[in-house]
């Protein structure tokens, strides 16, 4: 990149926020972030930001196909990305919280960041080439635009939204969601068939009874929550 700005195949106005959306995403950003003054100088503007950060993170993510889009990867994206990972699914996470990006990246996951909200970020992420949209952080309007997106571009891709509990299931739903996750029905639902278990049920028979309380949850939305 540098030979390429000093050869002039790449103007200064164009490589140098490329340059700096690169060690965002590779893991530089404490360091740029520090000399924001400096950054803001060099971007000139949010418009150039943008289209900095969208190459650098089209960089990362051009070999990727049939991959898993992980929007957010907090504590519930990193178990989704862990899990890919032991399945030896690809996948590329994007967040845009500088602290859980930088936590991600300390575990070894394959993070950008940036802002998945974006329709432009969501593009250069692989959206095209996705088999699964994942969206696991919970910001309602941020979550509807994400779905709004990919029903509009792609709507033969299937999204699965986490969210933080069963009151906002309809709503998620009617954006676009082919799957919702509330993570309060979940968590219980689990801890439910652990104690059905410990008290002599078989899996059979506790797999039945958690089975029969599921449908009756959200039975509107039956074929539609997974918990």
């Amino acid at each position: 990149m540098t030979l390429s700005i000093s050869s002039g195949l790449l103007s200064s106005a164009i490589g140098q926020p490329l340059l700096i959306a690169l060690a965002l995403t590779m893991g530089l950003a404490p360091l740029v972030i520090q000399r924001s003054a400096q950054v803001e100088r060099l971007f000139g503007n949010s418009h150039a930001r943008l289209a900095a950060s969208e190459m650098a993170i089209g960089t990362m993510s051009a070999s990727l196909d049939r991959h898993v889009l992980l929007c957010g990867c907090g504590r519930v994206g990193r178990l989704v990305a862990t899990a890919l990972e032991a399945a030896k699914i690809q996948y590329i996470a994007v967040e845009s919280d500088l602290t859980r990006f930088k936590q991600a990246q300390r575990q070894g996951h394959m993070v950008v960041h940036g802002d998945a909200a974006h329709r432009r970020i969501l593009s250069a992420a692989g959206l095209a080439k996705a088999r699964l949209v994942v969206i696991t952080f919970d910001r309602h309007s941020a979550v509807e635009r994400v779905l709004s997106f990919v029903r509009e571009q792609e709507p033969v891709i299937p999204s699965m939204v986490s969210t933080a509990d069963d009151q906002d299931v309809t709503t998620v739903a009617d954006a676009g969601a082919d799957v919702v996750f509330p993570e309060n029905l979940a968590a219980g639902l689990a801890l439910a068939d652990q104690a059905l278990l410990l008290c002599d049920l078989s899996q059979e028979e506790a797999g039945r009874v958690i089975t029969t309380l599921r449908a009756e949850l959200n039975p509107e939305l039956r074929h539609r929550v997974g918990i």
